[in-house]
């Protein structure tokens, strides 16, 4: 169990074995690497956004902006399901859903749908940016219960 420290190396790790997998679709490497290291990053940290941690105070911290964005602009449904995603983990026990794979790959598709709703000219790279957060969530997990563990909560194993 490493802290926000192993957690970002890891992620760090995962978004270079990613980046090299991906080198046929993604040939050269652009400035918009720099944004997919940081959301595998987020993602590394995302799992314990249900307990005091470094990762949760970056993604309340994230929410605060992107909320005062969302008023700014007044997207309130962009502001509603914000209001939604930051209550969730807060009543969710530790290691419960925040550290299932299913969840942390549709937490960042909601996420990414109201990030849409303001920025609507990332839609085209909008399934990078999800691909590399959820590469960053799956190393957390990995670190946190090992390959094992990790591939039987994928697939429901006792």
């Amino acid at each position: 169990m490493p802290g926000y420290q192993g957690h970002l190396l890891g992620g760090a790790v995962a978004f270079c074995a990613a980046r090299f997998l991906l080198i046929p679709v993604l040939k050269d490497i652009s400035s918009i690497d720099a944004i997919y290291l940081t959301l595998t990053l987020l993602g590394s940290l995302f799992p314990d956004v249900d307990i005091k941690s470094k990762g949760q105070k970056i993604f309340y911290s994230i929410a605060f902006v992107v909320a005062s964005i969302a008023i700014a602009k007044q997207i309130w449904s962009c502001l509603s399901w914000l209001g939604i995603i930051c209550f969730i983990p807060l009543a969710l026990p530790h290691r419960g859903p925040m550290h299932n794979p299913y969840v942390l790959i549709a937490a960042p598709w909601i996420i990414s749908y109201s990030v849409q709703k303001i920025f609507p000219s990332i839609a085209k790279i909008s399934p990078l940016f999800h691909f590399f957060f959820i590469v960053g969530a799956i190393s957390h997990l990995l670190l946190d219960f090992g390959i094992k563990k990790t591939i039987q909560k994928f697939f429901f194993f006792k």
